[in-house]
């Protein structure tokens, strides 16, 4: 009997996500209707402008705040249907974060060790010791094991931080602006150990950042504006033979693609827009040779705004 291969589905989920923050006299939205997937054993980023909304899809897929409206499933959990024990349950054992801020990550008065072990207190049995050493290893701090935080530059400590992150085993690894406070010689070295950690554990991996400059490490990235996923840029060929030769986010390097929602709309870039001088908030849509193309309307100056 022939046997065909199982499709394995996507890790994450998320179709016409909303997220409406209320407070006595305002609301903010936050996402409007952001659509997104991400595959299994995935290493990408997330970029965009303070407020763009991509920190919040962060916290929607990490199950620290609830989405508005949408569909969003992780790991075949829906997240809209989670009670908060088992919203805590998910948080355990389906994702690991790493912060910007150390002080997110790292309890100070403990060992880096002692700091590693500590999300393994939950589980019963096993050794704690050994598989805090082993973690330590795998991102290059077994040495600093007993160093406390006041010992370590902020690299070290973000290091020890990815480590942390690990101990629940997770199957998604969440980092917000894991680079934010290092330099840059240690922000390269930070996403060489993501990227390790991606090839040698398929571990899905989502990197939120402001820095473009990420893509040089990873294989796919997805902007989001206007809490809207507005464009993606995939790599070319293969990347990772040719990553000592790249620099900066060359255009060379990654293929960009417009994003269209189910309701067929995209986004269009604004420095885009602004080289058509628009005056108004209507385009030329026409089909040319196989192509949509979109032009400024003839006296767009007197188009309605």
């Amino acid at each position: 009997m022939q046997t065909t291969a199982r499709t394995v589905p996507p890790i994450i989920e998320c179709e016409n996500l909303v997220k409406i923050y209320k407070t006595r006299e305002t609301e903010v939205l936050a996402l409007q209707g952001l659509e997104l997937t991400v595959q299994q054993g995935e290493l990408m980023a997330i970029i965009g402008n303070s407020g763009s909304g991509k920190s919040t899809f962060l916290n929607m897929i990490g199950g620290l705040d609830r989405p508005s409206a949408g569909r969003l499933f992780v790991d075949g959990k829906d997240l809209f249907k989670l009670s908060d024990r088992e919203l805590v349950r998910y948080k355990r054992s389906t994702v690991g974060f790493v912060w910007q801020n150390n002080a997110r990550n790292l309890l100070p008065y403990l060992t880096a060790l002692e700091n590693v072990q500590t999300p393994m207190l939950f589980e019963r049995g096993g050794n704690r010791r050994q598989r805090a050493q082993e973690l330590l290893e795998l991102v290059g701090m077994a040495h600093r094991k007993n160093s406390r935080l006041d010992q370590l530059s902020g690299g070290e400590q973000q290091r020890i931080a990815i480590a942390l992150a690990l101990a629940n085993k997770p199957k998604l690894l969440l980092a917000d602006e894991p680079t934010g406070a290092v330099d840059a010689k240690t922000a390269a070295y930070i996403l060489d150990v993501f990227r390790r950690l991606n090839e040698e554990l398929g571990l899905t991996i989502v990197i939120v950042t402001h820095d473009p400059n990420l893509a040089r490490k990873v294989n796919r990235v997805v902007a989001i504006r206007d809490g809207k996923t507005s464009a993606e840029r995939i790599a070319k060929g293969d990347y990772a033979a040719r990553l000592d030769e790249i620099s900066g986010f060359a255009q060379e390097t990654h293929d960009e693609y417009a994003l269209l929602d189910r309701a067929g709309r995209l986004q269009i870039p604004r420095e885009m827009l602004d080289a058509l001088n628009l005056s108004g908030n209507r385009l030329r849509v026409e089909m040319a040779e196989g192509r949509i193309v979109l032009t400024a309307p003839e006296e767009s100056g007197n188009e309605s705004k």
